[in-house]
């Protein structure tokens, strides 16, 4: 396997810049009725690059923290730092204090940018972390002067969204921005091994720790990704250059959405329709009406919520090719729904922070089947015993991966990439999984998540593919719980349609469906589920609960 054989530039540089070329006055980013298009985007970028390179002594491998949802603001600094040589340190905003002090401490970023919505968070953290420098966006500013003043005068005192705080040095975008278009950027010269972006994850560790990507692992992944997206043989389902409109409602600070968006589908000239929370199901909807869109990025709960929203069912899928779906499990019932209302593939991918991310994909032309697809080009995936020994076709155990995306290691944790990845190369995902004899991949779980009952490996997904079908269960989650004599047992959550289902009820129901010692033992009804910012079931909570009530 070589990276060389992937074509690839020297330099993520080089590929934006191609794209604004040949894009330029394509649709890049839409967002709240403000539009940019590709040659907008060069120009904004540029401006706030040549801010930092002009303004600040910030040299090529400083690390900027990130904390901006779905907006235009966004892609604009992420690209201005890809064009600096900085790296990207991705933050989800929402995440809570201590992990948010955690992420910043490790990566110690000498910059920041936020939203000011979340400016009263930046100035509690701000005395542990004290970046050089703070870069404030507003939400309106992308807007006209007229409509920004409106929206922000609305977003403080109208719905109260901006809290008070005190940051004095902190510089507005839009001041950035403008300072910088009276200086000229210039690109660095970057090497393939330039580390490029941090991005925060539980992963295969118990810990969040900051996965180090390079230029190279990002431009492979990129590349084997269009190799897969745009492939002649998948017929009218191949997207594009130049001629795609994307649906973008995942996080863009999540890595899966960030590949997909601001790297891959960017330089293949897509417009990408952001939205601004994936939670907000009727946004979305109305989104999908006023769009007509040709393919979409996505997450199982994200088309669960939909399907299950009344207006669903009135949208218009005319001239859509495929949904993309990633980031957890799909189960046959939602994905078989959804392909029924959209009339289209929903193509299963499976991937990781870990390998920037993607690893493997299914074909654009056929319906669900359950696995995740083949390997995407020069990746292998091979199954492994806990010895570390190959095992054959169709026999299950620990999915490893090798190919050019797989990341540089973990940032400040040298030990901690020596548990996972090998000197040849391969990464120890901490998932598991099976391949056919047709070299398909199906990803059963977590490691970490399999429940031992009696000497018996339980996978909590294979109980939670069962209960979904419940015609009373809207979702569940199954963990293990401490049975109070030494033993694990098999807990279930549930989250019901209308109406509490009992454990009479649902382990009953289970019973007939599956091994004695796969039948949950307890049973508790929940009004939600705990899920990441991109709608993944947090199981390591609702075993904390369990434990604590133990």
């Amino acid at each position: 396997m070589h990276t060389q054989e992937l074509d690839l530039p020297n330099s993520i540089n080089l590929w934006l810049e191609a794209a604004y070329e040949a894009f330029a006055d394509r649709p890049a980013f839409t967002h709240i009725g403000v539009t940019l298009t590709y040659s907008e985007l060069e120009r904004l970028s540029a401006n706030l690059a040549a801010y930092w390179q002009h303004e600040t002594d910030l040299v090529p491998g400083d690390r900027v923290a990130v904390l901006l949802p779905n907006n235009l603001q966004y892609p604009i600094v992420a690209h201005a730092i890809l064009r600096c040589g900085f790296v990207l340190v991705n933050i989800n905003p929402l995440l809570s204090q201590d992990e948010l002090l955690h992420q910043l401490r490790d990566s110690a970023p000498r910059a920041l940018v936020f939203l000011e919505v979340f400016g009263d968070l930046v100035e509690r953290l701000h005395g542990d972390i004290a970046p050089d420098y703070i870069l404030m966006a507003r939400l309106g500013d992308l807007h006209t002067t007229h409509q920004r003043f409106m929206i922000n005068t609305v977003a403080r005192y109208l719905h109260r969204r901006v809290p008070e705080f005190d940051l004095p040095n902190a510089t507005p975008f839009m001041a950035a921005l403008l300072k910088g278009e009276a200086h000229a950027f210039k690109a660095p010269a970057l090497t393939p091994d330039h580390v490029t972006l941090i991005q925060y994850t539980l992963g295969t560790t118990g810990l969040a720790r900051g996965v180090m990507l390079t230029q190279r692992n990002l431009m492979a992944n990129v590349a084997q990704l269009q190799q897969h997206l745009t492939d002649p043989t998948a017929d009218t389902q191949a997207l594009i250059p130049g001629r795609e409109r994307v649906m973008a409602p995942l996080p863009l600070y999540h890595l899966y959405a960030f590949t997909a968006h601001c790297l891959c589908l960017f330089s293949l000239g897509a417009h990408s329709i952001l939205v601004t929370n994936p939670r907000d199901i009727t946004g979305l909807i109305r989104t999908l009406k006023q769009w007509d869109v040709t393919a979409m990025v996505g997450i199982q709960t994200l088309f669960e919520h939909a399907l299950n929203h009344k207006e669903f069912a009135h949208l218009s899928f005319h001239g859509f090719k495929w949904t993309l779906a990633g980031g957890a499990a799909l189960t046959q019932m939602v994905a078989q729904r959804w392909e029924h209302a959209t009339q289209a593939p929903l193509v299963n991918a499976y991937g990781l922070s870990e390998a920037s991310p993607a690893v493997t994909m299914a074909a654009l032309t056929q319906p669900y089947e359950g696995h995740v697809g083949k390997p995407l080009l020069h990746t292998e995936v091979s199954i492994r015993a806990v010895d570390g020994t190959q095992l054959p076709s169709e026999q299950v155990g620990e999915i490893w991966v090798r190919g050019p995306q797989v990341f540089a290691g973990y940032w400040n944790a040298p030990e901690t990439t020596h548990s996972v990845l090998s000197k040849d190369g391969w990464l120890r995902t901490g998932d598991v999984g099976r391949l056919d004899h047709a070299g398909n991949l199906t990803v059963i779980d977590r490691l970490k998540d399999v429940i031992q009952v009696a000497g018996f490996n339980v996978y909590p997904s294979e109980i939670e593919a069962v209960v979904a079908q419940h015609p009373k269960v809207k979702t569940c989650a199954v963990v293990g719980e401490p049975d109070g004599h030494g033993h694990v047992r098999i807990h279930l959550y549930v989250v019901p349609i209308d109406e509490a289902v009992s454990d009479k009820e649902m382990i009953h129901y289970c019973r007939a469906r599956l091994d004695g010692y796969k039948v949950p033992k307890s049973v508790t009804c929940l009004d939600s589920l705990p899920q990441s910012a991109v709608g993944k079931v947090l199981r390591r909570v609702l075993r904390q609960r369990t434990q604590q009530q133990h």
